[in-house]
């Protein structure tokens, strides 16, 4: 008994250590352990655990084995201190990580989280299965093939969820402010393209982030240098479109805001346990392959966010708010202002890790968005509002009924007979889509006013 209260007691240790190096000893009483910060590791409730480990063993009603029992009381603990905070085994991290370098997997294309005790479509995949069953973000997963998801860890939704290209993932959506519908999707090999950029008009750009991944920056210059180049160096403004992007590679969202900005501009402000503030600022040195910078820092800019634009999305879109380098349209973001930390585990060499929120991020102007998300300039909602189902609480009302298009594609007195200056839409923007309709007469209309 003794030893295996030392086997967990050390486990733990470990565990609570992150991995890191950290000092322990036994203090003058012998009943107490501290921790390097002088905490007190509490022991009895360590013996209490270990006598719940022998019965576990002893009695229960299958045999378990002590890894497993081991790992399972990690995940708890881990999971217990907030949502985005999670133990993640070898195949979990390298999934993880995949996601942060666009590795390839089967899925139906879908970043999830969760909410009041259920999981969550964060946003979908663009020209994901998910995406063309039209499953909204904002939208709870009820079911995943017959299994309720109530009390579900993400790590084992993404496991249900993806699986071998070709067979079918059945599930139960509750849209937001809608009604339950059972769909079933076929998974497919899912490749997350973090940028994609159009030219919209003569001199009008879109680009696209869809998560900000480990080559997001040079994604988004590419992307910019693209346009300036098919705009014959007349690159009038850019709509920067980051709705549904859940977040990702912190720095890559430093750096896509930064290339919008001066040298030195202040991006986000990072607060840890310590209170001691740390500020990110724009490195022109991280963009040296932009083509004319002094232009694109000073183009117009529309910003287009929702509920769907989390962490890194809105540290871009607070920064350019914060400046005033953008006005920023849409819908009230996400709200997720903590930083993940990863850290793989020495004691497993490597092969699994901890993902432990280790700060919070503040707008350059020191906002905590923290579970408020940020304000738009200008409110466009993108679908009629309706009636949450009681028992619910979602933030954005249902958005599957899209508002008819009044703005029109054209801008007033626009000759139709020449193709080139008619407006075109990007491929992957819907025909129906509001929002991207009014960003486009608000670029204009800056584009006119920067004129006067």
């Amino acid at each position: 008994m003794k030893n295996r209260f030392l086997f967990l007691f050390f486990a733990f240790a470990l565990f609570v250590s992150g991995g890191l190096t950290s000092k322990w000893w036994l203090d003058n009483s012998s009943t107490a352990y501290a921790a390097e910060d002088g905490s007190v590791i509490p022991v009895q409730e360590l013996q209490e655990l270990s006598e719940i480990y022998t019965l576990i063993k002893q009695h229960y009603v299958e045999t378990i084995s002590g890894n497993e029992l081991i790992e399972q009381a990690v995940r708890g603990m881990v999971a217990s201190l907030d949502p985005h905070s999670s133990y993640l085994s070898k195949s979990e991290y390298d999934q993880f990580v995949g996601g942060l370098t666009n590795k390839e997997y089967g899925g139906v294309g879908t970043y999830i989280g969760e909410k009041d005790d259920w999981i969550e479509i964060i946003s979908p995949i663009y020209d994901s299965p998910a995406y063309r069953a039209d499953i909204k973000a904002g939208a709870l997963i009820l079911k995943i093939d017959g299994d309720s998801t109530q009390g579900m860890a993400v790590e084992d939704a993404v496991k249900k969820m993806r699986g071998e290209v070709g067979t079918v993932l059945e599930l139960d959506i509750l849209p937001a402010g809608g009604e339950v519908r059972h769909v079933e999707l076929v998974r497919e090999t899912i490749v997350t393209p973090s940028v994609l950029s159009s030219l919209i008009e003569g001199g009008y750009g879109y680009l696209r982030l869809t998560r900000f991944q480990n080559k997001t920056t040079i994604d988004l210059i590419n992307g910019i240098n693209g346009l300036q180049k098919e705009a014959g160096g007349q690159l009038k403004g850019i709509i920067l479109d980051l709705r549904n992007n859940p977040g990702g590679y912190l720095q890559a969202g430093i750096d896509a805001a930064a290339v919008f900005l001066p040298s030195g501009s202040t991006v986000v402000l990072e607060k840890g346990r310590s209170r001691q503030v740390r500020a990110f600022t724009a490195d022109a040195g991280n963009y040296e392959s932009l083509e004319n910078p002094q232009q694109v820092q000073k183009i117009p800019l529309v910003v287009l966010v929702n509920n769907g634009s989390a962490s890194a999305s809105e540290i871009v879109a607070g920064a350019l708010q914060d400046h005033r380098r953008a006005v920023i349209l849409g819908t009230r973001t996400y709200g997720k202002a903590s930083v993940q930390s990863l850290v793989a585990l020495k004691s497993s060499k490597g092969k699994s890790a901890l993902r432990l929120t280790t700060a919070r991020y503040f707008t350059p102007h020191d906002r905590n968005i923290q579970a408020r998300g940020i304000e738009p300039d200008i409110t466009v909602n993108p679908a009629e509002v309706r009636e949450q189902q009681e028992g619910f609480t979602i933030r954005e009302d249902d958005i599957g009924g899209h508002l008819e298009n009044n703005s029109g594609n054209e801008a007033e007195g626009a000759d139709v007979s020449n193709p080139e200056k008619q407006s075109t839409r990007p491929p992957f923007v819907a025909e129906e889509d509001y929002q991207y309709d009014q960003a486009l007469q608000i670029l204009r209309a800056l584009i006119v006013t920067a004129a006067r």
